[in-house]
């Protein structure tokens, strides 16, 4: 005998009058059985064959955890737009142990994301400029590293027989974590002696890098 939505089928050689009795009959009880033709119950018998499937449980706070989660499993096609906003992140749950190497680049970041008033102090590099005479040791303060220092001009009084001029920055040194230079502005006639004629002037300079918070306010 077949079978039709999990009931018997009416046999066939029966009386026609019968089987439209009996066919009455299979019908009140499949609609009272909630399995009537475009019910959801005869649809989910149907493709589980006769089976019955559970609805799933609801998950409990904490059920999934990272520990249950394949790596890669979470893709960024299958998280929704905006599901990952910054109320739904914990405190310091970004951080530099988070993020892979090169996962954050220019194309990463929307315009203007990154702006000065965002940057730490000092965070970029600055430059400092002034003057010196010549012979004068010049104090620049404290800098991440070695700054650059270089020649902007000088001033040097003319002297009738002078030979040799000289202008620039020597002996660039760190004494106590404060940085020095030596002024050079002079010239003279060449001569090794005590009587050496010298005429001294004055240069200007620019000194640049990354200055440190305390000795740049």
């Amino acid at each position: 005998m077949a079978h039709e939505h999990g009931l018997p089928s009416v046999p066939r050689g029966l009386p026609r009058e019968l089987t439209i009795f009996l066919q009455g009959i299979l019908r009140v009880l499949s609609s009272m059985g909630g399995f009537g033709r475009g019910t959801e119950k005869t649809r989910a018998l149907r493709v589980s064959d006769g089976k019955t499937v559970a609805a799933p449980a609801a998950l409990g706070a904490g059920a999934v955890a990272t520990r249950h989660i394949n790596d890669g499993a979470v893709t960024q096609s299958k998280l929704a737009d905006l599901c990952v906003t910054e109320g739904k992140l914990a405190q310091s749950s970004v951080t530099a142990f988070a993020i892979a190497g090169g996962a954050v680049t220019g194309e990463a970041l929307a315009a203007q994301c990154v702006s000065a008033d965002k940057l730490a102090d000092n965070a970029l590099p600055a430059s400092m400029e002034g003057s010196a005479r010549d012979g004068e040791a010049v104090q620049i303060g404290k800098w991440y590293g070695a700054p650059h220092v270089a020649l902007l001009g000088f001033r040097v009084p003319l002297m009738d027989g002078a030979t040799h001029l000289r202008a620039g920055i020597k002996n660039l040194r760190e004494e106590a974590g404060v940085w020095r230079f030596d002024a050079v502005a002079h010239m003279s006639d060449g001569e090794e002696t005590e009587a050496q004629a010298e005429r001294q002037g004055e240069i200007s300079w620019r000194a640049s890098g990354i200055r440190r918070v305390a000795d740049a306010k």
